[in-house]
Parts: structure tokens; C-alpha cells; sequence
């Protein structure tokens, strides 16, 4: 029996589907879990009193073996008030309303504050996704930082590691 779920699939010759992944790009699977990509939009755009977040671009992030979404990137961008928050800092704010309101696997792994999103020339204001930078560039660790935050708070002892300790390891 077949169901219409919004995966693309082929049927091999053996009889086995395998999946290409989905129908639209509204919805991706993460680790078997479907994320609606304009809900984790929607829910940072929620941010915007507490971050000052205006405008925001959730994109898969594809394994490069398989072609299949394993991760998601956030792309923001900020209205920040002259000395009151960095980027860096909003983006911080906006990792943790999320963790609160979000299910783990919604939440992106990657965080990207623009300045603004780069646009398809000669079609006004249409978004060019291929001109987003890489995301792994940017702000990387920003989910394993606030999970130490999490096991902290939870009255754990979490060895924290701060850069003079690290380069003491590391030599």
C-alpha cells in the first residue's frame, strides 16, 4: 500500500523505494522528523521584540553523499540598536527562544546574521538561495554552547573549557 506523504520515491527493480527526498520545499525530513521550513521562519521571526530580528531564511543543509537534508541554517537579518546588542549576541537570543518553543530536531544548527539576503538580479526581490554563504562559516557551536549552558543549569557538573585550557590540551 502506498501513501500520498509528499516524499519523492523510485521503485527499483528489485521492488524497493527509495527515496529522494520531498515534493515540495516547504517541508523537509530531519532525522526521519518533518519540519515545516515557513514554521521555524515563523517562529524566529517571533523572536523579533526580544532579538530584533527582521527577516529570516531557513535553508536544508544537504549531506553530500546522499543529497539529503540532515540540518537546517537560519539566515538573519537584525534591526540592532546602536550599543545595546551585537549580532552575535541576537543570535544567541534567538538560538534560545527557540530551544524553548521548538522541537529539538526544528531547531536549526546554524546561524547566519546578514546585513540583507542577496536577491536574484532583474527579478526585484526574489530570493537567491545559491548566494547564501556557507553556513558553517558562521557562528558554529552556537547549539553545543547552549546545551552546556542547559546541563549547567540542570545542577550537573559539566566541565566548561575555556580557551587557555584548550590550548594548554591542545599545546
Amino acid at each position: 500500500t502506498l501513501y500520498r506523504t509528499g516524499d519523492l520515491a523510485v521503485v527499483q527493480d528489485d521492488e524497493q523505494l527509495v527515496i529522494k527526498g520531498r515534493a515540495d520545499e516547504q517541508t523537509v525530513k530531519i532525522r526521519a522528523f518533518k519540519v515545516s521550513l515557513p514554521s521555524v521562519e515563523h517562529a524566529i521571526m517571533n523572536t523579533a521584540k526580544e532579538t530584533g530580528v527582521s527577516g529570516a531564511v531557513v535553508v536544508p543543509q544537504l549531506d553530500p553523499q546522499t543529497k539529503q537534508p540532515v540540518s537546517l541554517a537560519a539566515y538573519m537579518v537584525f534591526k540592532l540598536q546602536e550599543g545595546r546588542t551585537s549580532a552575535q549576541e541576537a543570535v544567541r537570543r534567538v538560538h534560545v527562544c527557540l530551544l524553548e518553543t521548538l522541537p529539538e530536531y526544528a531547531v536549526p544548527t546554524y546561524f547566519v546574521p546578514l546585513e540583507k539576503f542577496p536577491v536574484k538580479s532583474g527579478s526585484g526581490h526574489k530570493l537567491d538561495k545559491a548566494a547564501l554563504p556557507d553556513p558553517s562559516t558562521f557562528l558554529v557551536g552556537v547549539r553545543q554552547q547552549s546545551r552546556l549552558g542547559q546541563s549547567m543549569s540542570t545542577g550537573q557538573d559539566v566541565p566548561l573549557l575555556t580557551g587557555k585550557s584548550l590550548e594548554l590540551i591542545l599545546g
